[in-house]
């Protein structure tokens, strides 16, 4: 019982500081001087990934990581023979809670991530931003 309740405050954590990182990122940071033209480009991230890898690289195993300690205490999953190659985040060298901790925190700074503009969908359309309206007046 106690673990289902650490489980739900976890997720209910994870949602809610998605939605505060999303809200932010979308916020306009106030200069007083605005930045040429030259350097806001140098200085904009590129786009590497399109939105399937960024989700299947980062978000589906973060996930999936978190989903496991819902049937099975982290604690209880036993360290891989070598942690250092182990290909379950729960028995590596940051398992166990920490890799938990690791998977929520990984959800959150993914969410500055989607946030930015230039991401294709796996169709190759442009990936729809988050706080834009869809409807074209």
């Amino acid at each position: 019982m106690r673990m289902n309740t650490v489980v739900s405050v976890l997720t209910a954590w994870i949602g809610t500081s998605i939605l505060i990182g999303a809200s932010e990122a979308q916020q306009p940071k106030s200069s007083s001087a605005p930045a040429p033209a030259r350097v806001a480009a140098a200085a904009r991230p590129q786009i590497q990934a399109n939105l399937a890898q960024l989700m299947r690289g980062t978000l589906c195993p973060a996930s999936n990581v978190i989903f496991a300690a819902q049937d099975q205490n982290p604690n209880d999953v036993p360290l891989a023979s070598d942690p250092s190659v182990a290909i379950n985040p729960l028995a590596s060298s940051y398992g166990k809670w920490q890799a938990v901790e690791n998977s929520s925190l990984v959800i959150f700074e993914v969410a500055s991530l989607l946030s930015l503009p230039g991401h294709k969908c796996l169709n190759g359309l442009d990936a729809p931003q988050i706080g834009q309206n869809s409807s074209k007046d």
